[in-house]
């Protein structure tokens, strides 16, 4: 089964978080059991800490629903911002 491809917004602030928080919670809601999780963050060029925080809840999340959750592709904004933040192992991003 194909994983769901998560595609991450330019622009994940505290202004965006609560609406993308809904759209994430939907899509987890309709996923096939066995479905895995990909994120692409490629086009991701401001996050704040309302933003990894979302993130975070969100690899939580898959942890606790048993998915396998990897990063198909990250933005040079998000690897610093969790790395000054010291969540890059939280995120599953320090060695992906």
């Amino acid at each position: 089964m194909d994983a769901l491809t998560i595609k991450l917004p330019a622009e994940l602030e505290i202004s965006e978080v609560a609406q993308y928080h809904t759209t994430l919670v939907e899509m987890l809601s309709k996923l096939d059991p066995q479905q895995n999780i990909q994120i692409d963050a490629s086009e991701l060029w401001r996050v704040d800490t309302a933003g990894i925080q979302l993130l975070v809840a969100l690899v939580s999340e898959a942890s606790t629903q048993n998915r396998q959750l990897s990063w198909q592709k990250k933005s040079a904004e998000l690897t610093e911002c969790a790395q000054r933040l010291g969540l890059s192992d939280i995120l599953l991003i320090a060695n992906s």
